[in-house]
């Protein structure tokens, strides 16, 4: 998020290769590659950004998520 639009947001992001900037909505945002894998976005009072792998469209629903095995509750002693 940005700092009520006073400077640049600055990222340094680990992504290989090209990426993409996009906003909540999933629109392009203009951005600055300053090289090193960090972007420069100027983003405005409560905006936000989004940097992926170009190509890249995560799922960004929040959802439930099945375990993909057993565990104990925690906090609660292992049931026999």
């Amino acid at each position: 998020m940005s700092e009520a639009g006073a400077a640049p947001c600055v990222v340094r992001h680990g992504i290989s290769g090209a990426v993409e900037v996009r906003d909540g909505r999933g629109r392009p945002l203009p951005y600055e590659d300053v090289g090193g894998g960090v972007v420069r976005v100027a983003l405005g009072k409560g905006e936000s950004a989004l940097v992926t792998a170009k190509g890249d469209r995560p799922d960004l629903r929040i959802a439930p998520v099945e375990p993909n095995a057993g565990a104990p509750r925690w906090g609660l002693p292992k049931a026999s």
